[in-house]
């Protein structure tokens, strides 16, 4: 990867910097707690961060500065600019490949942080799920049909491709509708994986599960 931001990017600067991203809105202990996981690098105009059909490098993207375009059939299909993320798609399958490819159009300043990281930081601080679910739904609602040459293929390889062909073949309307549904969907599951057996227990409204010591009698059977 290239040059290391460490050393010249300032500490103050560079939380100001996570404070902004979209998926930490409205958490800024999170961004704290991110300053001290990621990695800082810089990529310059044409620098490749990875390719269509790459394996998965199970790597959050977040880009401080600068804009990328994704590429997909060698069209590009969708920009993405500073305080915005990228990378995440492959969480629905770990062993999918890239469906995108991912290039540098504007020098730019990326902070990568390491999936099991991040969805640790996340867990201490369930909005940051929201957020990115909340992220996601607005991303489908804005997408656009694809250039008819970007057709997915006829037999996906993977769950990515699987949806991204499903998604294509809605109308606009009913694309953004479950769109939302599947970023709510999403939102739910990582909000209740977060959760204490005791949360869980009184939501739901039954008992959590005792851990009682056993009996007298059964000790000494």
């Amino acid at each position: 990867m290239s040059e290391q931001l460490r050393s010249t990017q300032d500490e103050a600067e560079l939380r100001w910097l996570l404070k902004e991203q979209v998926l930490l809105a409205g958490v800024e202990a999170a961004a704290d707690g991110l300053a001290s996981i990621l990695k800082l690098s810089e990529f310059p105009e044409g620098k490749q961060i990875y390719a269509e059909g790459e394996p998965y490098h199970r790597t959050l993207y977040l880009l401080l500065k600068g804009k990328v375009d994704l590429y997909w059939k060698g069209n590009r299909i969708a920009s993405i600019e500073r305080r915005q993320f990228f990378g995440e798609f492959p969480l629905l399958d770990i062993s999918a490949r890239y469906s995108v490819t991912v290039q540098v159009s504007e020098s730019a300043y990326i902070a990568t942080v390491d999936w099991t990281d991040f969805a640790r930081l996340a867990d201490r601080y369930p909005r940051v799920w929201r957020n990115l679910a909340s992220e996601l739904a607005s991303r489908l609602r804005s997408s656009r049909p694809l250039a008819p040459s970007a057709k997915p293929s006829e037999d996906p390889k993977s769950v990515q491709e699987a949806i991204v062909r499903l998604a294509w073949s809605l109308p606009t309307t009913l694309r953004v509708v479950v769109g939302v549904l599947v970023a709510l969907c999403v939102a739910a599951y990582f909000v209740w994986s977060s959760l204490s057996e005791a949360d869980r227990a009184m939501l739901t409204g039954s008992q959590p599960k005792s851990h009682a010591p056993p009996s007298a009698s059964a000790a000494s059977n």
